[in-house]
């Protein structure tokens, strides 16, 4: 028998080695295959929820590492949180009980001025000081808004003032029918805008009972104000204010009188009202009934001579004014135009 029959040569012999242990690694890889296929997909799992979970994947971190850290980092972040909104409220509160000293100026006719009653204080009971003790009343007396449309910068300190107003109260409804008037309101409003922008403006709509409410007598041709007719009805001329005026005019109403308000009151509503809205200004009135014939109710808001504000209609105005002020707000940090915009002026008497 031929010796390589009975003994493999060791060609043979290493060749039948490696095929022995390459059959083992494949029987091994065969045999981990099916093992290690679901406990990759089991750790993927675990690693995706925990990631979904807490949105990072920190192993290594010292938070991790030591959990008590976590705990105090989280303590100290909700004291500063709380601290930092307690600070908020505090502000808030310190706010509410200091707030802004509101600043207020008023322009105007002898309404504003405090004309028509006796023991009328212009210091404490004219509605811009009911308002603010500190109130600038730039009001002039017989007088209407040609004054302050040239006189704006002397009125309101001169060249160098730093007068800053919030609030801007108008009052020129009287004067709102002849052209000369309402072009100098435009003028004024304008100066006004470009020197106080952020100021809050509000118009004041007056009437009165003399001059705006009466008849039309065939006998007379023409309109009757209810003051001639006061003074030629009767022997007796009451006053507005007392109860034998009161029965007077009830009279005159069971006999047939046509009282009515005078036809310019409308006009003077309207001119007002564009001249508010050209410059985004807010109106309140002074409370009046929609018909004439009713007004008795109203004489509460005027002085004796039934034309000028009494104490009570100041208040009815200071009334009105802070309730959009309340409404509305103001500025918090209002800007001051320059007098190169607003125009300068120079007025020894106003």
């Amino acid at each position: 028998t031929p010796k390589s029959a009975i003994c493999p040569s060791r060609t043979e012999s290493a060749s039948a080695g490696q095929d022995r242990r390459q059959g083992r690694l494949m029987t091994s890889r065969h045999v981990r295959t099916p093992i290690m296929a679901p406990l990759l997909l089991t750790v993927s799992v675990v690693i995706i929820l925990f990631m979904r979970h807490g949105d990072s994947l920190k192993f290594w971190s010292r938070a991790a590492e030591n959990p008590s850290n976590t705990h105090r980092a989280l303590r100290l972040q909700r004291d500063v949180t709380e601290e930092k909104e307690s600070l908020v409220e505090s502000k808030e509160r310190r706010a509410q009980e200091n707030p802004k000293e509101i600043s207020y100026a008023a322009f105007g006719t002898s309404n504003t001025w405090g004309a028509g009653v006796k023991d009328l204080d212009r210091e404490t009971d004219v509605y811009p000081k009911l308002l603010s003790p500190n109130a600038a009343n730039l009001s002039v007396r017989a007088s209407g808004p040609g004054t302050p449309a040239m006189c704006l910068m002397s009125m309101s300190g001169g060249f160098g003032s730093d007068a800053l107003y919030d609030v801007i109260i108008i009052e020129y409804h009287n004067r709102m029918l002849d052209e000369v008037d309402i072009v100098a309101l435009y003028i004024f409003v304008d100066r006004l805008k470009k020197r106080f922008p952020d100021a809050l403006v509000v118009f004041v709509r007056t009437w009165y009972i003399v001059g705006m409410i009466g008849y039309a007598d065939p006998a007379y041709g023409s309109w009757v104000d209810i003051k001639q007719w006061n003074r030629i009805a009767g022997a007796d001329t009451p006053p507005f204010h007392s109860d034998q005026f009161a029965k007077k005019f009830i009279r005159s109403v069971e006999d047939g009188f046509q009282w009515m308000w005078r036809n310019s009151l409308l006009r003077r509503d309207e001119n007002l009202s564009q001249i508010a809205s050209s410059v985004g200004a807010e109106i309140i009135s002074l409370p009046r009934p929609e018909n004439a014939v009713d007004f008795l109710s109203y004489l509460q808001y005027f002085a004796p001579d039934a034309h000028h504000l009494s104490i009570e209609g100041h208040k009815e105005i200071a009334r009105r004014v802070a309730k959009i002020v309340d409404r509305l707000g103001i500025h918090q940090n209002p800007r001051l135009g320059s007098w190169d915009d607003a125009g300068y002026d120079f007025c020894l008497n106003w």
